[in-house]
């Protein structure tokens, strides 16, 4: 008994030693090894360990679900696009919890120096999460704390690095700039950072196109990395960097570094296929590349890159000067995609530059055209390439005018033998063509683009399915018996006579219009095959031959303003306003032409023939602005000082609208037609005026102010957010959806006087209809916020917004930055958020001044008029 007494009193003391050890050991405020061993044990292996697994899993994540875009310099480091930092976010927030209770209980902050050396680590993990969420703000004051707390240790200069990638995200060059600086004059730098630095120097000089730079810090970086994967990506890199310098011998050798380092196949595959495109011709065995390319063109792993290969040898062929070869490769490489339109881009772009420089235009538009279909409209060139595209089109359509007229007028003066004959021939080549097409139904869409090309590319005036013909030989050809049967006659709208005791009926375009009696229904199959689709519109009299040459002079007319105007074209434009002049000397463009082409001509030195259009303006035209401009060198300057003034009313008037005196803005814009008249900003005054009727007008004015504006207004840069607007309020009323607390559309004399301003607090706000169920809108919101933005601290509300709608509110966020990151989460989800989408709630976000004064109207129409100017486009 006594024995069993002293075992569970020995037992009692030992238990109470331990609990008396483990009490003492986890107070972290004195310097003992026990508190540290205990302290830096668990911080290590219970916390910090989860976190740093969870983070490298999420890096692994976004390394794997990377898309390498190879037609661009790829990024030297891999953080992720949005829709993947979305995802990321319920990761993230569990690194930051997870380091934050390690750091909250086992930090041993003590004089002034943290003890615990998983801290530093822990706060690093935290850093790199908020920089995965994109919370940029955030990322920065951790790795900041770090390198002002943590001076002597590696975590310092890595927190500084992770700054430096931090202020690129945001932006900030000079900031940047000095943080790389003050790394670079560390005077004990780590080959392992030192090798960060000169990346982060390199990303940020590609940044800046300045890609000599970015080499010499590659060259550095290279043998200062001990990660495969980031050495092989440096290699690639600097391999693009050599090539896009035109350096050719030096990124083969880069090229080839990255093969032997044996990355993935497609990286690899790639470092091959521009290894070819970027040999050096001078320096080595060409035959050698194209043998390799061609026995890639084998390789049944490279099925899905034969585009690839073929466009690496068209590169190839041009680089030799064998262009005719490089097109036929280029064409093949477009036949052979299978949908990289990052490829198809740069084919067609280039055989449009191809073409334009020769210059041949049409094959040159159809090619900006293809190249349009296939480029992301996010890309730098796209506005450009779209307004030359768009004047292309023109010009082409000006230029087949005139050449479909001029067949015409000499097909139609033709005997009946001679006509009976083409027309024969036509046929045989529409049915030759409809039995080719058969053969090939079942080709892709890019083949039939490229033959569609091809086609064009080869007969401007006339493909196999076109039924007219045009030789420039014949140019003009029955206009000498037009002026005899007619003289001199002003070729100007509405000039066409009735036709007289012919046996047709004409259009308004003197276009001969068949009986429906005198022709056979033909079906949509063989009407290319028929005499009549091609006599339909030959000018047989005198009606129908006059509306033609008026189609030949506004073409011409129109087509060399495109060659002076759009490319600086001059002997192009001086042929066509020669033609025209000559040829149509009573048009309603006459005068203009003579003054285009006295400019044109003395812009060419030939001051004989400018002169002697010039006299033709002041004998013909004396009265006219063309006369006094080649007479006054100061009439354009007193228009341009005119144009000034009505430049700054507009300043004026657009003041107002920003100021949101909507009503007086109105009134401006009518006093603008009064004391200037007609002038150049027409548009601009009356696109204030209509957003304006939409602040204090019903949506039923509102949109018929906006139909107005874009049928005045068809070609004005402020149309497109015009029928932006409009589609919407279209698309809400094509639903059905009530008017809001306003169904008899009545103007409601409390028009909420919003304000846009993206520093004030935000709400988020989601429009529940009043027969759909709020609980389980609610609890989405809920689970979504929980997961996605469970460190936001977010209040969700609900309340009954009118007889309509209830509403659900989020809350709060400090800017309109930070609501608009929340709207664009909201929109990506589809997984959390099902019964929102299923439904297609609305939902906006509101500053709370705005909120307030939403909720007081009630009127949804107003907010989203608002909403769409202010928000949607940011």
């Amino acid at each position: 008994m006594n024995k069993y007494l002293l075992n569970n009193i020995q037992v009692k003391l030992s238990l109470l030693i331990l609990v008396s050890f483990w009490l003492h050991a986890c107070s972290t405020k004195k310097n003992t090894f026990t508190r540290r061993a205990y302290h830096n044990t668990t911080a290590h292996y219970n916390g910090y360990f989860n976190a740093r697994e969870i983070m490298r899993a999420a890096e692994q994540n976004i390394y794997t679900n990377h898309k390498e875009d190879y037609s661009e310099i790829i990024p030297l480091f891999l953080y992720g696009d949005e829709a993947m930092s979305k995802s990321l976010y319920p990761d993230m927030d569990n690194v930051i919890k997870k380091c934050s209770k390690v750091i909250s209980r086992h930090s041993m902050f003590i004089k002034g120096v943290e003890i615990n050396r998983w801290m530093d680590d822990a706060y690093m993990l935290v850093g790199k999460a908020y920089f995965y969420k994109k919370e940029y703000p955030e990322a920065m004051e951790t790795f900041e704390f770090i390198a002002r707390n943590f001076k002597n240790t590696p975590a310092r200069i890595e927190a500084l690095l992770w700054g430096v990638r931090t202020r690129e995200q945001t932006n900030e060059t000079s900031k940047l700039l000095l943080l790389l600086d003050l790394i670079e004059n560390e005077k004990k730098l780590d080959p392992v950072f030192k090798g960060q630095l000169h990346a982060l120097y390199a990303q940020h000089h590609i940044k800046k196109k300045d890609y000599d730079k970015a080499i010499e810090r590659l060259e550095a970086a290279i043998p200062l990395s001990k990660n495969k994967k980031q050495r092989i990506r440096y290699t690639f890199v600097l391999a693009q960097l050599y090539q896009q310098t035109g350096n050719f011998k030096n990124a083969t050798v880069q090229y080839s570094n990255v093969i032997r380092l044996k990355p993935k196949y497609e990286m690899e595959f790639q470092a091959r296929i521009n290894r070819a495109r970027a040999f050096d011709l001078e320096g080595g065995n060409i035959a050698e590349v194209k043998k390799e390319l061609q026995k890639m063109l084998q390789d049944k792993k490279n099925k899905e890159y034969r585009d690839q290969i073929y466009f690496a040898l068209g590169e190839l062929a041009f680089r030799e000067k064998e262009e005719a070869l490089g097109i036929e490769y280029f064409n093949k490489a477009a036949a052979s995609s299978l949908g990289n339109k990052k490829l198809l881009t740069q084919i067609y772009f280039k055989l449009a530059n191809y073409y334009f420089e020769k210059p041949k235009y049409i094959p040159a538009q159809a090619y900006y055209d293809s190249t349009l279909q296939n480029m992301d409209k996010e890309d730098e060139r796209y506005f450009e390439i779209s307004e030359k595209n768009k004047n292309l089109s023109t010009l082409v359509e000006q230029i087949k005018i005139i050449e479909k007229e001029d067949s015409l007028q000499k097909v139609a003066q033709l005997s009946d033998k001679e006509r009976d004959k083409i027309i024969k021939e036509l046929i045989q080549k529409a049915k030759d063509e409809e039995a080719r097409k058969q053969k090939e139904q079942n080709s892709n869409d890019i083949v039939n683009d490229y033959n569609q090309n091809k086609q064009q590319e080869n007969n401007a005036g006339g493909g196999s399915v076109k039924w007219y013909f045009y030789n420039p030989t014949t140019r003009g050809f029955g206009f000498s018996d037009f002026k005899k049967r007619w003289g001199n006659r002003p070729l100007e709208d509405n000039w066409r006579r009735s036709n007289k005791g012919s046996a047709g009926v004409f259009d308004e375009n003197g276009n001969l219009i068949v009986k429906q009696d005198s022709v056979k229904k033909e079906s949509d199959e063989n009407i290319l095959f028929s005499e009549e689709y091609y006599l339909k519109n030959l000018p047989f009299n005198d009606s129908s031959l006059l509306a033609s040459h008026g189609r030949i002079c506004e073409a011409l007319y129109t087509l060399g303003g495109i060659y002076k105007e759009s490319f600086n074209d001059v002997p192009r434009a001086i042929e066509t306003f020669e033609r025209l002049a000559e040829t149509y000397d009573t048009s309603q463009h006459i005068s203009s032409t003579y003054y285009q082409l006295f400019r044109l001509h003395q812009a060419n030195k030939n001051n004989q023939r400018a002169e002697y259009f010039k006299n033709l303006i002041l004998e013909k035209f004396p009265y006219s602005d063309y006369a006094r401009l080649v007479n006054d060198p100061n009439y354009l300057k007193n228009t341009r000082e005119n144009q000034k003034r009505v430049e700054n009313y507009y300043d004026i008037v657009y003041d107002l609208f920003n100021k949101e005196d909507y009503k007086m803005v109105i009134v401006r814009c009518e006093k603008s037609k009064e004391i200037f008249g007609s002038h150049h900003i027409e548009n601009k005054f009356d696109f204030l005026k209509t957003l304006s009727i939409g602040y204090t007008t019903p949506v039923d004015t509102f949109k018929k102010a906006l139909e107005i504006f874009i049928a005045n207004y068809p070609a004005a840069e402020e149309k497109p957010l015009a029928q932006k607007i409009l589609d919407n309020i279209n698309k809400k009323i094509a639903e059905n959806k009530p008017n809001d607390a306003n169904p008899d559309n009545k103007i409601d004399e409390n028009i909420p006087n919003y304000v846009f301003d993206p520093s004030k607090e935000h709400y988020f706000v989601l429009l529940v209809p009043s027969d759909k169920d709020l609980n389980k809108a609610k609890i989405e919101l809920s689970n979504f916020n929980s997961a996605y933005f469970g460190l936001k601290k977010l209040l969700l509300n609900s309340m009954l917004l009118n007889d309509f709608y209830q509403i659900v509110t989020v809350k709060i966020f400090k800017n309109m930055a930070d609501a608009q990151d929340y709207y664009k989460a909201v929109s990506l989800n589809e997984k959390e958020l099902k019964e929102i989408k299923l439904n297609a709630y609305e939902y906006f976000i509101f500053s709370a001044e705005n909120f307030s004064l939403f909720y007081q109207n009630k009127n949804t129409d107003y907010y989203r008029q608002f909403f769409m100017i202010n928000y949607s486009s940011k």
